[in-house]
């Protein structure tokens, strides 16, 4: 979320600013990309950079895809 909401920010405006469903809906749809590309949380979360919108966002691993 750290490197999308500032994306988010720029092509929103406004809108992504002021209205909290925008700011959720952005990283509920972050997380199903970061899951679709073998990502996991790990059951934390952490406070994203100054200037961000959404204040926090859950950290991710990588998961390597099982081969078989």
């Amino acid at each position: 979320m750290a490197a999308i909401d500032p994306l988010l920010q720029r092509e929103i405006g406004a809108p992504y600013r002021t209205t909290y469903e925008i700011t959720t809906g952005a990283g509920t749809m972050v997380a199903e990309l970061m899951r679709s590309m073998h990502w996991e949380t790990n059951g934390r979360r952490q406070t994203l950079p100054q200037g961000c919108v959404a204040k926090t966002a859950a950290i991710f691993v990588h998961v390597p895809p099982k081969k078989g």
